[in-house]
């Protein structure tokens, strides 16, 4: 049943952190390689401010450990100091270039963050200037993250090491959190990233895809696997309002399988859809837990208004599980809900690769369950709109129109049925190879490249000498960005 708890489920949040900090952990000041790792750099900052700029940090141990005194190097001369502060078991520390550039969520530390699109040299030093994690210190383009979507550059094991570029992705999952003017990050500010190994405990939402239609109650289970000595949790959902209306929720019997006492409670945040907050744990002093695999409880909503694709349910930055000793790391595995009707008539398993020729992306995909005529492919440009690159009655193309090196190019897929274009699919590809700023496509970056940006310079996208080619950065414009590109990469080739 949903009931009310407003005030109290933050208030006893808050008592359990204090009982499980206070008194149960010592605080670790010595660090080895990786114990503290950077987790995610938000580098492009994001669609509402280019200064949106972050960098998470994540604790690997299972102890606190005290970061005073630690520092990250930026390209060696710049330094982010950290004065006093410590960082929870398998927690998160996030350092904001202002308190607005997450505005939902409470900065660990303001800095003055300057992250190059182009790439910077990152490390972090304990007290002693011992390196403890290191990422792109040769300072060259970032492994991943998105200047045209604003996407985040995630690590995909925090254990291993952040100088592998295939370590890093870029994100596709939001946490609900928000960028200054309350647009959505494409990122995971203090939660487990988008596509992360596993490193212990797992929560998930079952079924974590599923279709539905208007009016439908949708039910699901919230499931653990893992657990070592489970002792609370506290999960924040955040949700569509205008798609999804919570109904209900009941405990399962996983925190109380030995029959100790639990306390378990559900509510709308504020009494207003849109984010949900379920909280439980055992009532034992000194704490006990629960291990293995089990049902923590069960959530329903229902569709009360047409899904246009899919709409998702997803674990919000405010979510936790605590052991025995105090707060530990989770990955957490979220749910989306299609519209049945709205998939019948959408490419399946679109998928985007390099080409077999240097500047060339390759899309592959199959028919929708209708069946196509034929298909329309269209491109994102800096400008926002999709525009048409070519039809086909293949299952392929190839995008040879102006593709550079290292941009985010978001491609949709129409079907044609019965003359009529079908819903999208939509894709975000990256060509890998060649040479950033080698606008004619010769592999190689020089002279005759800095003429025909010169003779671009100035004009945005659509005016009649605009050269797409030498937008480097993608964003519209050719100007004193895409001049700084060019000369960062001056006299390289391929």
């Amino acid at each position: 049943m949903k009931f009310s708890t407003n005030n109290l489920v933050p208030l006893l949040l808050m008592i359990w952190a204090t009982q499980l900090f206070i008194g149960n952990l010592s605080v670790a000041f010595a660090s080895n390689l990786y114990d503290v790792v950077i987790n995610e750099i938000a580098w492009a900052g994001s669609v509402d401010n280019a200064n949106d700029e972050w960098i998470e940090l994540y604790n690997n141990t299972k102890n606190p450990i005290d970061l005073s005194g630690w520092y990250i190097e930026d390209d060696i001369t710049t330094v982010y100091q950290i004065s006093s502060a410590t960082i929870p078991p398998k927690g998160f520390f996030l350092i904001e270039k202002n308190e607005s550039a997450v505005l939902n969520l409470q900065s660990d530390l303001i800095a003055s963050l300057s992250l190059a699109n182009t790439g910077d040299s990152l490390v972090l030093k304990d007290s002693t200037g011992k390196i403890i994690d290191s990422v792109n210190s040769a300072g060259t383009m970032w492994a991943s993250g998105s200047n045209t979507t604003k996407a985040t550059m995630e690590r995909i094991n925090p254990e291993t090491s952040g100088e592998e570029s295939s370590n890093w992705n870029t994100a596709t999952l939001t946490n609900g959190s928000v960028a200054s003017l309350s647009s959505s990050i494409l990122g995971t500010p203090k939660s487990t990233n988008s596509q992360t190994v596993s490193t212990g405990i797992e929560i998930s939402l079952t079924p974590s895809s599923s279709t539905g239609q208007l009016n439908e109650v949708k039910n699901f289970s919230v499931d653990v696997n893992k657990a070592e000595e489970l002792y609370a949790y506290g999960f924040e959902f955040i949700y569509d309002p205008t798609k999804l209306e919570f109904i209900s929720s009941e405990e399962g019997n996983f925190l109380k399988k030995d029959g100790k006492n639990v306390s378990f409670m559900s509510s709308l945040v504020n009494a207003t859809e849109g984010k949900l907050l379920i909280a439980s744990s055992r009532l034992e002093n000194p704490p006990t837990g629960v291990n293995g695999a089990g049902n923590l409880f069960s959530i329903s909503f229902k569709i009360i208004a047409d899904i246009d694709e899919t709409t998702s349910i997803v674990f919000g930055p405010e979510s936790f599980v605590s052991d025995v000793l105090g707060q530990q790391g989770a990955k957490y595995d979220n749910a989306t809900i299609t519209n049945p009707n709205a998939s019948l008539s959408t490419v399946k398993n679109l998928k985007a690769v390099n080409g077999e020729s240097v500047y060339s992306i390759k899309l592959t995909w199959d028919s929708p369950e209708t069946g196509a005529e034929k298909y329309i492919i269209r491109r994102k440009s800096p400008s926002g709109s999709f525009e048409k690159l070519s039809e086909t009655t293949e299952k392929t193309f190839t995008d040879q129109s102006n593709v550079s090196t290292n941009i985010d190019y978001e491609y949709r897929v129409y079907p044609v049925i019965a003359g009529m274009e079908g819903d999208f699919a939509s894709v975000i590809a990256k060509e890998t190879r060649g040479v950033v700023a080698d606008i004619d496509k010769n592999k190689k970056v020089d002279g005759r490249d800095l003429e025909k940006l010169a003779r671009s310079f100035g004009e945005l996208f659509a005016q009649s000498n605009y050269n797409i080619s030498a937008d480097i950065n993608y964003d519209g414009s050719i100007d004193g960005q895409d001049l700084i590109l060019l000369g960062a990469n001056f006299a390289k080739t391929y």
